[in-house]
């Protein structure tokens, strides 16, 4: 009987493998009316720390739970051999388990590659795992400890080529905190990631561990011309169908005694995640010194789009 058992499972799972790789083929070749407009998450998240902080699986757990897709690469650096995918394998055995733990939707692998750059070529070519290529790239790192960060940055001219939006996840001792607040910080110099972090926390908030949790989006604007700003600030997060209310945005007034770093660690402070947008000159320019300067806060997700998004 076992053995009867034991073969029906594995022609039960021989026609769900047939059947998800013709659902594939038929997404792939259906063609996408407009891509921007009918935008979901396909994620594809790199780290090699997969042991020593879990929330960046976390993360991609929400992202990937009913409106997205998801797919967390472990990164181990090492030589390929015999050796290192035994020791692979077992990793990624464990991260399989915890993924079942948490009865998320997440598709793990493993990557193994001596240096950081190769593994970043592969991970923005790897195909998504619904059939339609992805379009978001995630990283994380833990604040205050720079050598992963340093290697993210150095490699981000790379990362941009394949068309990707790019989150880097900053991790706090307080994680995700109660589960319940969400920081949108839009600034006039990179409005263009603002819709798409509105679209992220919608996503994020639609996720059951964020029962009963909101959303609140801040701006800082100098006095002379806040009221227009106020304004078109108020007609780009009611332009679309997700419910953002005029009630969840506050404008600041910005009168130079104090920086926009400072204003957002005081208005955030006690935020579960905040998320910020930065744009890719600025790394050019500035290094890991833009992800700096914001010890007193949560989690923080800084968020750089490509292409603008419309929110439906």
């Amino acid at each position: 009987r076992s053995d009867t058992s034991k073969g029906m499972t594995n022609i039960f799972q021989g026609v769900i493998q047939q059947l998800s790789r013709r659902l594939q083929v038929f997404l792939q070749k259906s063609e996408k009316a407009n891509a921007e407009e009918d935008w979901r998450p396909s994620v594809v998240a790199l780290s090699p720390d997969s042991f020593n902080r879990y929330e960046l699986l976390e993360l991609m757990k929400w992202l990937s739970d009913r409106y997205g897709f998801g797919m967390y690469i472990h990164f181990e650096k090492a030589y390929f051999s015999t050796e290192s995918k035994k020791a692979g394998d077992e990793k990624l055995n464990k991260i399989i388990h915890t993924i079942s733990n948490t009865h998320s939707n997440v598709f793990a692998e493993i990557l193994i590659s001596p240096s950081v750059t190769s593994a970043v070529a592969n991970i923005i070519q790897l195909p998504g795992i619904s059939g339609q290529p992805n379009n978001m790239v995630l990283f994380e790192y833990k604040k205050g400890q720079t050598e992963w960060l340093s290697e993210i940055i150095d490699n981000y001219s790379l990362i941009k080529t394949a068309g990707h939006d790019v989150c880097i996840l900053a991790n706090s001792d307080r994680g995700f905190g109660y589960k319940k607040d969400i920081h949108i910080w839009i600034k006039k110099e990179d409005y263009e990631n603002a819709n798409l972090m509105i679209l992220l926390s919608y996503i994020i908030l639609g996720h059951k561990d964020w029962n009963k949790g909101e959303i609140k989006i801040f701006a800082a604007f100098p006095e002379s011309n806040i009221e227009d700003e106020k304004k078109n600030l108020v007609e780009i997060c009611s332009s679309g169908r997700l419910p953002i209310s005029a009630n969840n945005i506050n404008v600041i007034t910005l009168d130079g005694s104090k920086s926009k770093k400072e204003l957002i660690s005081q208005y955030s402070k006690d935020a579960d995640l905040t998320l910020i947008g930065f744009h890719e000159s600025r790394i050019k320019a500035e290094g890991h010194l833009i992800f700096d300067g914001y010890d007193d806060l949560g989690n923080i997700l800084f968020v750089n789009t490509l292409i603008p998004k419309f929110i439906k």
